[in-house]
C-alpha cells in the first residue's frame, strides 16, 4: 500500500518550478535502489526475449481500458523487425496473476517480477510525493491530485532496444505519454531527448543510478485543463546504436491517475491539437 511505503521525500521543494521551466525535474536518489533492480530486470527480460518459448507464454494481453478507452497491457511486446525492439509491461499484482493464471513459467522470473513490483511501488510513492506537492502551491479544476494516487494505475516498461544498422529513424517517435506522470528511471545508453515548453531540447542524466528524471503526460494536461501545456514532449535517438553490439536498455513506469468524466471530456476535445504538437518537434 502506498501508505505504508516509508520512502523519504526525495523531490524536490521546487520540482514544480523545474517541470514548468524544462519540462522535466531530475533529482537525485539512493544509487542503490536502482543498482539492485536494474541489473535483475535487464537480465530477466533478456532471457526472456532471448528464449522463443517463453514470447508466447508471456505474450502481452489486454487487461482492462481506462477511461479514455486506452487498453491496459500487460506482459512482453515485440516490436516490428525494423524496430528490433522488446517491451515488458509490468502492471503489478494484475500481471502476476493474469501470468500465473494462463500457465507461465513464472517461477522462472522470480526476482525479475520482485524487481518490478519495487520499481513500480517507488514509482507511486514519487507520484504521489509529486501530486502533493502540486496541491501545496496550487489549485486544480478537477480537486486534489494526490489523494487520487492512492487509486492509480502503475504500469512499469522495461525496453530492450537491439542494435541495428538503421541510423536515421528514432528509436521512439516524438510523443507525449498517456499517464499523469512518467517517472524515468534509467538507460544504459543515452538518447532520451525531452523538450521545454519553449521548445528548447534537452538531455536527461539517464544513464545514472542517482538521478532520476519525471515529467507530467497528457492525464496531467486533463486535470489541469492544459493551464501548463499538453504534458512534456519527448522521444529517443541513440546515436549509439548502429555502432555497438550492446543492446540499450531502459526502465520507465507511467502512474495513471483516474479521470472524472469533464477530464475526459476535455481530453478529448484537444486530442487533435495534441497530435498536431508532437509533429513539431525534431530531435
Amino acid at each position: 500500500m502506498l501508505m505504508q511505503e516509508r520512502t523519504r521525500v526525495e523531490i524536490p521543494a521546487d520540482a514544480w518550478t523545474h517541470i514548468f521551466t524544462n519540462g522535466f525535474v531530475e533529482f537525485q536518489i539512493e544509487p542503490t535502489f536502482l543498482e539492485l533492480v536494474v541489473p535483475v530486470i535487464q537480465e530477466g527480460l533478456t532471457r526472456m526475449s532471448n528464449n522463443p518459448a517463453h514470447h508466447e507464454a508471456f505474450k502481452e494481453v489486454i487487461l482492462n481500458t481506462d477511461e479514455m478507452g486506452w487498453p491496459q497491457d500487460s506482459g512482453l511486446v515485440r516490436r516490428s523487425d525494423s524496430e528490433r525492439k522488446w517491451f515488458f509491461h509490468y502492471c503489478g499484482d494484475l500481471t502476476y496473476s493474469h501470468l500465473c493464471a494462463s500457465g507461465a513459467p513464472v517461477h522462472e522470473y522470480e526476482n525479475f517480477f520482485r524487481a518490478l513490483a519495487k520499481i513500480n511501488a517507488r514509482a507511486r510513492i514519487y507520484a504521489y510525493q509529486l501530486a502533493y506537492a502540486y496541491d501545496t502551491y496550487f489549485s486544480c479544476p478537477s480537486g486534489p491530485l494526490a489523494p487520487r494516487i492512492k487509486n492509480a494505475f502503475c504500469l512499469t516498461r522495461a525496453l530492450r532496444y537491439m542494435s541495428r544498422e538503421e541510423t536515421e529513424s528514432y528509436d521512439a517517435g516524438i510523443h507525449f505519454d498517456r499517464s499523469f506522470i512518467t517517472p524515468h528511471w534509467i538507460s544504459t545508453q543515452p538518447g532520451l531527448m525531452l523538450f521545454a515548453p519553449d521548445g528548447t531540447k534537452h538531455e536527461a542524466r539517464e544513464t545514472s543510478y542517482d538521478t532520476i528524471a519525471m515529467f507530467p503526460s497528457k492525464k496531467f494536461a486533463a486535470v489541469t485543463r492544459g493551464k501548463h501545456g499538453f504534458g512534456t514532449a519527448h522521444g529517443v535517438k541513440n546515436k549509439l546504436r548502429h555502432k555497438t553490439t550492446e543492446d540499450r536498455f531502459a526502465l520507465v513506469s507511467f502512474v495513471h491517475i483516474p479521470l472524472s468524466p469533464e477530464d475526459v471530456a476535455w481530453l478529448k476535445s484537444v486530442s487533435a491539437q495534441m497530435e498536431h504538437a508532437e509533429k513539431k518537434y525534431v530531435i
